[in-house]
């Protein structure tokens, strides 16, 4: 080993860049449609910026940890029990895992709500 080498940066590991690319992905998302006015696009950039959406999905992804398989309705009343201070409703949860790569959406099913409703779980993602 040369006392150059011990300077010379190491090449990534195949994980740290899998992350990162997720990482990419999910930030690229955006909080408005396209036809909204401004101030909803700079009220969405305002919320990620501000930690919101992680926050958000950290809460959620705890939520379906600890249940496996939820639907929308069933993560509300999870996330209610786990975080009383910080409940979502099921708007904010359906519209935080449809950009999250971590979520997958499964088959119909009953659900707490009285109806039929997508059940969602955790991807297995292969680092």
């Amino acid at each position: 080993m040369s006392q150059l080498s011990l300077f010379e940066p190491e090449p990534p590991d195949a994980n740290t860049v899998k992350v990162k690319a997720l990482e990419r992905r999910r930030k690229s998302k955006p909080l408005s449609r396209k036809k909204d006015p401004s101030s909803s696009h700079k009220a969405g950039q305002m919320f990620r910026e501000s930690g919101g959406v992680q926050t958000h999905e950290d809460i959620i992804l705890t939520a379906l940890y600890r249940l496996g398989k939820a639907t929308g309705h069933e993560l509300v009343k999870e996330i209610a029990g786990l975080f009383p201070e910080r409940p979502l409703s099921h708007t904010q949860v359906m519209r935080r895992t449809g950009a999250m790569v971590e979520v997958e959406g499964g088959e119909c099913r009953a659900c707490v709500c009285g109806g039929k409703c997508q059940e969602l779980s955790l991807k297995k993602i292969v680092l």
